[in-house]
């Protein structure tokens, strides 16, 4: 795995744990805090990737 690669899976991991915890605290609930975890994390993957995707054009 490369760099960029590296990094945005470090960056996901950070996104779900703070997700995680701030779902948790504003639902009162573990459940709806791991989804909302899961979809930063996620969110936060595609969109390093694609940024880095874009930056790569050469444009």
């Amino acid at each position: 795995m490369n760099e960029t690669g590296r990094r945005a899976v470090r960056y996901a991991l950070v996104a779900a744990v703070v997700g995680t915890l701030v779902g948790t605290v504003v639902n009162g609930s573990v459940v709806v805090g791991i989804a909302w975890g899961v979809g930063s994390g996620t969110g936060g993957l595609l969109g390093l990737l694609g940024y880095d995707a874009y930056r790569r054009r050469g444009d």
